[in-house]
């Protein structure tokens, strides 16, 4: 499995727990969508999501303390 492969699979993973609490989802087009991978409308309010499948520890500093 590639890694787009991995990143499409946990997108469908994320998509699948929002969808589990009731919440409507949808995909966007896979280029030119600025980084945004879903939306969706919760509360009056417009969510876009941007998944990033990571392994390893995380890089920045702020996560370190």
């Amino acid at each position: 499995m590639n890694n787009r492969t991995k990143g499409i699979a946990f997108e469908q993973y994320v998509r699948q727990i929002l969808e589990s609490n009731g919440i409507i989802t949808q995909s966007t087009i896979a280029s030119n969508d600025y980084g945004a991978d879903i939306l969706f409308d919760y509360q009056g309010y417009r969510f876009v999501v941007q998944c990033k499948c990571l392994s390893g520890a995380p890089v920045s500093s702020r996560f370190k303390r």
